[in-house]
């Protein structure tokens, strides 16, 4: 069974001040927004900068063994890692899209945002492939190259994973298929090819990320 999740708001626009350069470089990042994240869980509510909360969206989002056939490849990690570094990208935006719908609170509300995150027994071995994905993405969003103002996109996603993930209303375009992105990261794209293979006229804005 198939499930796409988008964020639930249609726009997100950054402030006036806030424009790509001449050079087209990001002049936000993302680990200098001024607002945490807060996630109820039964045994208590956390707090957690954007950055920190990502690998756990990550986590949340893609199939287990999908990582593990990267295995059967020539060059398995960075494959993989071009993968996770696509979905780390997909998570981020989503995040700042749903802080911005939201009024640009100083804390969101992960849960209310219509946003998951996944915590796995054990700290397996795939999860600090993700983090490493996370750290060298760090602020890295997706916009709209069209835009004259910086506009960050929503990023639909369809995944297979057992995560309780809700459907949401359309977003743009028909969004990303975490199984597929697999398929073309074993290809030997990198995760800005990957991107731009499933959303149409964007552009990858990278704060301090590789």
């Amino acid at each position: 069974m198939f499930i796409i999740c988008v964020p639930v708001a249609a726009s997100f626009i950054i402030k006036p001040e806030q424009r790509i350069s001449e050079e087209g470089k990001n002049d936000i990042d993302v680990t200098e927004l001024p607002f945490s994240v807060i996630v109820k869980e039964s045994n208590g509510t956390y707090e957690y900068t954007p950055e920190d909360i990502v690998p756990y969206m990550v986590s949340a989002l893609v199939p287990w063994d999908v990582l593990s056939d990267f295995d059967d490849t020539v060059n398995p990690a960075k494959k993989r890692q071009e993968y996770l570094k696509a979905l780390a990208i997909i998570c981020r935006t989503n995040l700042v899209y749903e802080w911005e719908q939201h009024m640009r609170p100083k804390h969101l509300d992960l849960y209310k945002s219509g946003l998951y995150i996944k915590k796995r027994s054990g700290n397996p071995s795939g999860f600090d492939e993700i983090v490493e994905a996370v750290r060298d993405t760090t602020g890295a969003v997706i916009t709209d190259k069209n835009s004259e103002r910086r506009t960050v996109i929503a990023a639909p996603f369809y995944t297979t994973s057992d995560w309780d993930i809700s459907i949401g209303m359309a977003g743009r375009g028909d969004g990303l298929s975490v199984n597929y992105a697999a398929e073309l990261a074993k290809e030997g794209k990198d995760f800005n090819e990957i991107l731009n293979y499933f959303y149409d006229d964007i552009q990858i804005d990278l704060s301090s990320g590789n």
